[in-house]
């Protein structure tokens, strides 16, 4: 107020002209509107607009006060003004368009005018900041992307290394669905500023998106110190490291963070995971459980306590666990996780084969909530109703799934193979000449799987032909259609498509064991057989059919000592399965062990083997003096 006194002194004994008499009003209306004398700025502005009407500064002044104060249609009205008088001045059109954009929230149509505004400013200066980066960010409110990453891009080749713009990039990349741009442009940013944080953990989460935990780990181990001090970085680098396998250097991290915040939960559920990993599932369920003193809805910890114990040989107290979460989720009106618990559940019982349990346990639930889409439940009770041979309470259960979904169209699939196992085959063709009406991947999809359940890989072919040329790169269309073509006896057509696939996608595990086991049963091509499951079980070392190819490409090779361990662990992992333990009597035969046969083989025929008649005659011999 000093000043302001000061300068009405300066001006009463001035006696200047109308100008003079028109800054001094400016002024003072600048002052009031610091000291929040909204009223006397306003009148001091006008004042200075009716002495100076050609001032532009006193009239963006004045509506900046204006849209200060949320009157926008007046300030948009001074911006106008100030535009005809000055329209190649960048000021202006900057005021001018920030004016139409807050208009913009009651009148969309201004939104138009602030951007050719913009526009125009980049035509003429493209590296002003603030312009541009309002003017990509009006794209992006209009859903344009690619014109925002075209402006961000353009400001970037000319004011490199800015963060914000960096940012305002990689999102209208991500967006336009250009993920692969958008991690070179953070990429970028961190060559520039390798202590970009958001961009390091941009970039480790678009690598995890895409399944690739391992360069998603090393983005993040190759921080700076001071980055990797931040406790995201250190936890997404944690959890990096467990999704890449590397379980005992993903426990050491998380145990140095609990160290310094011993109760943070995100860690110490990674550290039940990695604990799990590592097989300490003792250690694991003690975590789990102490977890759920103080988290105790959280529905994931409850399943992963379930798990832990179901791997201890323990699924009674698996069970109970989830009965208890269950209990306390419907308790408090959580419906939805609560009829996941008792998925869980049901899983768990499906596992034991306690089909009458199952039962129990959804029936009176499916009766209720099936036809408001709980799927899940429902496909669970209608297995169980088919091993109970309650088959018709099967088909009215998928009956009553929520109609005009794509749920309602796997009820159709799997209605289909159960009145095809009565012999009611001519509802089941109907059903299934409704999936091929739809004509959808899914639906096309859904009736190549019928008809492959069924053996009919003829039929199968054309539908998967018709789905590929939806979808021409999907390695799955592709994978199923070989074996549909080296079912229906095809063998060299599957050959040439499963060569195909793997060019394309060479990491592909069921293409690389489906492959390899063809020519190694054929005894064609052993030595790359050999190869091929040997990278398939590499990629998944726990899957049982794929120690069993290897086990046999081993046998056919005549390595005999080679092939034993892998067809030991196929018997492990698929203790169903009765071409494994064939191939295991077939192995034991070889080495001489023939009270151990005897007893593969014998496993293979309780399991019903297709070529059961093959396998008695083994024993036979075996039996011979």
């Amino acid at each position: 107020m000093f000043l302001l006194a000061g300068l009405l002194v300066a001006s009463s004994g001035a006696g200047e002209g109308v100008d003079s008499e028109g800054s001094y009003h400016f002024l003072v209306g600048q002052l009031l509107a610091e000291e929040g004398d909204y009223r006397g700025a306003l009148e001091s502005f006008e004042a200075a607009i009716a002495l100076t009407p050609n001032d532009v500064y006193a009239r963006l002044e004045h509506g900046r006060l204006l849209l200060r104060l949320g009157r926008s249609q007046e300030a948009v009205a001074q911006a106008t003004v100030a535009r005809e008088m000055a329209p190649d001045l960048d000021d202006v059109l900057l005021f001018y368009s920030e004016a139409h954009m807050r208009l913009a929230q009651d009148d969309p149509s201004a939104l138009e005018k602030a951007r050719q505004a913009l526009e125009e400013i980049r035509a003429r200066q493209p590296s002003n900041i603030e312009a541009m980066v309002t003017l990509g960010q009006i794209y992006l409110g209009e859903s344009r992307p690619d014109e925002a990453a075209a402006v961000f891009r353009d400001l970037l080749g000319r004011r490199s290394g800015n963060r914000m713009v960096y940012s305002l990039l990689i999102d209208s990349l991500m967006r336009a669905g250009r993920s692969e741009e958008a991690e070179q442009a953070m990429q970028d940013a961190l060559e520039l500023d390798p202590g970009f944080t958001r961009a390091r953990l941009s970039l480790a989460q678009a690598q995890s998106d895409r399944g690739d935990h391992v360069s998603a780990a090393k983005t993040l181990e190759g921080s700076p110190r001071e980055v990797m001090a931040d406790q995201e970085v250190q936890r997404r680098f944690a959890f990096e490291l467990h999704q890449s396998g590397q379980y005992s250097r993903a426990l050491q991290r998380v145990e140095e963070m609990l160290a310094e915040d011993p109760g943070y939960f995100p860690n110490r559920y990674l550290q039940a995971l990695s604990l799990a990993a590592l097989g300490r599932e003792d250690e694991a369920i003690a975590v789990a459980r102490d977890l759920l003193r103080s988290h105790p809805m959280n529905l994931d910890l409850g399943i992963l306590l379930a798990r832990l114990l179901e791997s201890r040989q323990q699924p009674e107290a698996a069970e109970e666990a989830l009965r208890a979460m269950e209990r306390r989720l419907r308790s408090a009106g959580e419906i939805e996780h609560a009829n996941q618990a008792r998925i869980q559940r049901g899983l768990i019982l499906v596992r034991e084969a306690e089909w009458d349990s199952v039962v129990k346990l959804f029936e009176p639930l499916i009766a209720q909530e099936v036809a408001l889409g709980d799927v899940g439940m429902a496909m669970i009770l209608v297995e169980a109703l088919v091993r109970t041979e309650r088959h018709e309470e099967a088909l009215d259960v998928l009956s009553r799934i929520e109609p005009g979904t794509l749920a309602q169209r796997r009820g159709w699939a799997r209605q289909a193979e159960i009145l095809y196992e009565l012999g009611r085959d001519r509802e089941a063709e109907e059903l299934l000449s409704r999936l091929a009406a739809e004509g959808t991947i899914d639906d096309l999809t859904l009736l190549a799987e019928v008809y492959q359940a069924r053996e009919r890989y003829e039929e199968a072919v054309p539908v998967l032909q018709r789905a590929l040329e939806l979808d021409p790169d999907s390695t799955s269309l592709l994978f199923w259609l070989a074996a549909a073509y080296e079912r229906s006896g095809r063998k060299p057509e599957a050959e040439a498509l499963l060569q195909q696939l793997l060019e394309v996608d060479p990491d592909f595990a069921p293409a690389l064991n489906y492959l390899g086991y063809m020519w190694a049963e054929a005894g064609e091509n052993l030595d790359e057989a050999l190869l091929l499951v040997q990278q398939a079980v590499e990629i998944e070392p726990d899957n049982g059919a794929f120690a069993d190819s290897l086990g046999w490409a081993h046998f056919q090779l005549g390595q005999y000592e080679e092939s034993q361990g892998f067809l030991e662990r196929a018997a492990e992992l698929v203790g169903n399965d009765p071409v494994v333990f064939e191939h295991l009597g077939d192995l034991y035969v070889a080495l001489g062990r023939l009270d151990q046969a005897r007893e593969v083989y014998q496993r293979a025929l309780d399991l019903e083997a297709d070529n059961a008649q093959a396998v008695r005659d083994k024993l036979s011999r075996l039996e011979q003096p």
